[in-house]
């Protein structure tokens, strides 16, 4: 389910950007995103944008840093952690985690 989110959440720049078209009833629920606070800018708009496409969806997006929002995603307490840097590799505790590059 996180895969999910993390990847319906990061196409939304690609969506709105085209146009998106009408909101999509079908929607709704609630993603929790924390992390970097260099991404938080962007993070911030795009759940904005995601929204206002669909405004049966809450998204609340908080900063507290890079290593925060990758703890946070592994221990399962967001759905999105953001981070301008990698996890660990040789750390068990980030295992599973999936990373998708952004680009501004």
């Amino acid at each position: 389910m996180r895969r999910i989110v993390t990847t319906i959440f990061l196409l939304l720049i690609v969506i709105t950007g085209c146009g998106g078209g009408t909101a999509d009833k079908g929607l709704s629920g609630k993603v929790l995103v924390a992390g970097s606070t260099a991404l938080l800018p962007l993070a911030k708009k795009a759940g904005e944008l995601f929204m206002q496409q669909h405004p049966r969806v809450a998204i609340n997006v908080s900063g507290g840093g890079s290593f925060t929002g990758l703890q946070q995603v592994a221990s399962g307490a967001v759905d999105i952690g953001t981070s301008d840097v990698p996890a660990p590799a040789d750390d068990p505790h980030y295992k599973g985690l999936v990373e998708h590059i952004v680009a501004v």
